[in-house]
C-alpha cells in the first residue's frame, strides 16, 4: 500500500468543501478526499507551523517534543521513531516535499543532511533550496508561477521517478504545502495562483 500524506499549512478543517463549507472552493482536495481518506476528526495539536510538522512527524504532542521556533531540541530518539524512518525501515521509499523547517536543534541548523534526515528520507526537498521569493516564484521564461503550482510539479516528479526506479516497492510520500498560511512580510499576505 502506497502513502500520500498531503498537509496544507495553517488551515482549518471547515474551509473545504468536502467539509461542506459553501464558499471556499477547493475542487481538487475535495476530488483526493472523495478517492482516499479524510480524517473528519483530526486535529492540530498546536497552531504553530513548524511544531505542529513535529507533531505529525513523531506522533507526540508539542508539550512532549518541546519543538518550537527557537527551543531545541527535538531530540533524536523522536525522529529515529518518526513515521517515515519506521516505514523506510519496513521497505519503504519514503519522501519529503514542500515546507520543512523541523530540526533537533532549534530552527538552524534544519536536519537537513544529517543522519536522521537521511533515515527518515529517501527523497528530500524543501522549500529553502527553491526561492527566496515566496509565494510568487519568478521562472526563467519571465512568467511567475505559485509555490503550490510547483510543489505539486516536484509531487508529479517523484510519483513518476519512483514507477520507473522502484515500481514494486511501496512509497511514502509526505507533502506539505505552505499555503494557506500567510505570507510573512507581505501586506497581501495570502497570495493565490490566478
Amino acid at each position: 500500500m502506497n502513502l500520500l500524506f498531503l498537509l496544507t499549512d495553517n488551515q482549518r478543517a471547515d474551509l473545504l468543501g468536502c467539509a461542506g463549507n459553501e464558499f471556499i472552493r477547493t475542487p481538487n482536495i475535495d476530488r483526493l478526499a472523495a478517492q482516499g481518506t479524510r480524517f473528519a476528526n483530526a486535529f492540530a495539536t498546536t497552531p504553530i507551523c513548524a511544531a505542529s510538522r513535529a507533531s505529525y512527524l513523531t506522533g507526540f504532542y508539542e508539550r512532549r517534543h518541546r519543538f518550537t521556533f527557537l527551543t531545541p531540541p527535538l531530540r533524536q530518539t523522536f525522529t529515529d521513531n518518526s513515521y517515515p524512518t519506521l516505514l523506510k525501515s519496513a521497505g519503504y521509499r519514503t519522501g519529503f516535499i514542500g515546507k520543512f523547517g523541523v530540526a533537533q536543534n532549534g530552527i538552524e541548523p534544519s536536519l537537513e543532511d544529517t543522519d536522521a534526515l537521511r533515515k527518515m528520507f529517501d527523497h528530500f526537498d524543501n522549500y529553502e533550496h527553491w526561492t527566496d521569493d515566496g509565494y510568487e516564484i519568478p521562472q526563467p521564461d519571465g512568467t511567475i508561477r505559485h509555490l503550490t503550482d510547483i510543489t505539486t510539479d516536484k509531487v508529479i516528479d517523484f510519483l513518476d521517478q519512483h514507477i520507473e526506479i522502484a515500481p514494486d516497492q511501496p512509497f511514502c510520500l509526505s507533502v506539505s504545502f505552505n499555503a494557506p498560511h500567510a505570507q510573512d512580510g507581505d501586506q497581501r499576505h495570502y497570495i493565490y495562483p490566478e
